[in-house]
């Protein structure tokens, strides 16, 4: 229960971070809020709060912080740094998307098995009215 309100909180909270004004702090608080809310993750798995956490913020600290680390190496023309920030940012994604593929197949049953490929996720959208829905979750 104490876990439950903490990631509920933490969840109502999350805009303070936009208001940083320093990159650094928001590069090291981003880093430590996403393993501190991995950790809470596995204590409350059902918990959607912390599922949604960990979609944005994840999403949030690759395309923030690894694309620059990446676009950083690139503009520097080192190959290596360039292909460890890519491997990086796409494990930061497809962790997102893990967490993301949770939440949102809690909503809407069935979006796993949806997307094996574009017509099983054509078949999945259909019943969507895409007038009324901004988003699914």
């Amino acid at each position: 229960m104490i876990l439950d309100g903490t990631l509920k909180s933490t969840r109502d909270a999350a805009s303070a971070f936009d208001t940083l004004p320093d990159l650094e702090v928001a590069k090291l608080g981003a880093a430590s809020s996403l393993v501190q809310i991995e950790g809470m993750q596995k204590l409350a798995p059902d918990n959607e709060d912390g599922l949604f956490l960990l979609l944005q913020g994840w999403t949030s600290y690759a395309g923030a912080f690894i694309e620059d680390d990446w676009e950083q190496a690139y503009d520097r023309g080192d190959d290596e740094a360039e292909e460890a920030a890519a491997t990086r940012a796409r494990l930061a994604y497809e962790r997102a998307i893990g967490f993301g593929t949770v939440l949102l197949d809690r909503h809407h049953p069935g979006f796993a098995k949806a997307i094996r490929n574009i017509d099983t996720m054509k078949a999945w959208l259909a019943p969507f009215d895409k007038s009324k829905t901004k988003i699914l979750l």
